[in-house]
């Protein structure tokens, strides 16, 4: 798996899926007397922090599901429904950091969250659902700030971006010279700016404007500011 097929670590479907097989991994721990599961348990448990070297956590779940991906007929047969669950979680999270295709990815998450719902069955056996719904609860919280954060902090970084782009690449902001607009921002040439502009060519075309926008605003009123 190469680099170009990893996601940003402000990705909240790839924290997501990292969130589900931690739960996974929390539920295999509960099971005992299954080697096997165990064993599969510790391996990813082992895996380096996500958050810390995402490159690092994504090659090394590829290169332990690796070893699962083919098993034999005896293998397949003499497989637990716990372990069954449990590598469908494995397989699905690192199809979701493999995919490029965002209903894919969508997809794998959910299979993946299944699974895990499944194993969390499993794992607390006769305890109460609440307990159960309560795991799931605290993790898409913890995930959702997580990943909330990194995008948020993501978006930031490409809105500066965008206006340092845009501050060096007119001195001046582009005005209409004649009709309704006389006077006023000439968006669509900022917006055709920042589509053109690597870093923000993949942003949607309202967000370009609005962003061009406020950056017009922004260096109108210092330029204003000045002249005062």
């Amino acid at each position: 798996m190469g680099d170009s097929s990893l996601p940003d670590d402000a990705d909240f479907i790839a924290a997501s899926a990292v969130a589900v097989l931690a739960i996974a991994v929390s539920a295999g721990a509960r099971i005992k007397g299954d080697p096997t599961l165990s064993e599969w348990v510790r391996e990813v448990g082992e895996l380096p922090s996500w958050r810390d070297d995402a490159h690092g956590w994504a090659v090394a779940l590829h290169r332990i599901q690796r070893k699962y991906a083919l098993p034999s007929d005896t293998e397949l047969a003499d497989r637990t429904i716990e372990q069954s669950l449990f590598n469908r979680v494995r397989s699905s999270a690192r199809d979701v950091l493999s995919s490029r295709d965002p209903r894919a990815r969508q997809f794998y998450l959910s299979m993946a969250s299944m699974a895990a719902g499944s194993l969390l069955a499993f794992a607390y056996g006769s305890e109460s659902l609440a307990a159960i719904e309560a795991t799931f609860a605290a993790a898409h919280v913890k995930s959702g700030r997580q990943g909330g954060i990194r995008a948020n902090a993501a978006r930031s970084d490409v809105k500066r971006k965008a206006f340092a782009h845009l501050s060096s690449s007119f001195s001046k902001v582009p005005l209409h010279e004649k009709g309704e607009a006389k006077d006023k921002p000439h968006l669509p040439m900022l917006a055709e700016a920042l589509r053109s502009f690597l870093a923000t060519s993949h942003l949607p075309e309202k967000t370009r404007k609005q962003w061009a926008k406020a950056w017009a605003v922004e260096k109108l009123k210092c330029a204003s500011d000045h002249e005062a």
